[in-house]
């Protein structure tokens, strides 16, 4: 349930899709130097998206009372709160009745119609923490598989077919049901 207060002020920003992105450490860039194989093991780092609002949304952060997220009623969107979350919660203005996270709400809404988002804002409830980590377990199993393959692959296969013009042979997990959808249609 959303806060009461008599007098509000609002301050509405946005996102447009994740705030960091994952990678590997600079000692796991080197294609010639690591094996494919280290990178299952790898530790990985987030690191600000360009052209990120990073500084944009501690900005707007410093000294409210309260965070309402509104971002996509999904797991991305979940995810994304998280990121949101990384940036700002420490710079809320402090309580002595409560922590900066009792502070946080999450508005779930399917349209954007005024009875929906009038509907979201009585209904407010928190972000969900166990789907963000679904999505960043997803995201590094994806940079580790799709790096470590696309590697693999692309020192095998380079050399040995002389009309081969691919400088990287990338795979994804996306990659592999769309490859098949294909070779079914022909």
């Amino acid at each position: 349930k959303a806060p009461y207060a008599s007098v509000v002020h609002h301050v509405v920003t946005s996102v447009a899709g994740h705030v960091y992105s994952l990678d590997f450490p600079p000692q796991y860039q080197s294609w010639e130097s690591v094996d494919p194989a280290e990178l299952f093991f790898a530790t990985t780092v987030k690191k600000a998206n360009k052209g990120s609002v990073v500084k944009h949304l501690a900005d707007c952060a410093k000294g409210v009372d309260f965070l309402v997220l509104w971002m996509d009623c999904d797991r991305e969107g979940e995810n994304i709160n998280f990121e949101v979350l990384d940036i700002c919660l420490h710079l809320l203005t402090p309580s002595s009745d409560c922590s900066n996270y009792d502070r946080v709400y999450r508005a779930q809404f399917s349209a954007i119609n005024s009875s929906d988002i009038v509907k979201a804002y009585s209904q407010l409830g928190k972000p969900d923490k166990n789907q963000s980590l679904s999505v960043d377990a997803r995201q590094e199993l994806d940079l580790k598989v799709g790096v470590a393959f696309s590697r693999f692959q692309t020192r095998y296969f380079q050399g040995r077919y002389g009309d081969l013009d691919s400088a990287v042979l990338s795979y994804g997990p996306c990659q592999t049901p769309t490859l098949g959808f294909t070779v079914q249609r022909h």
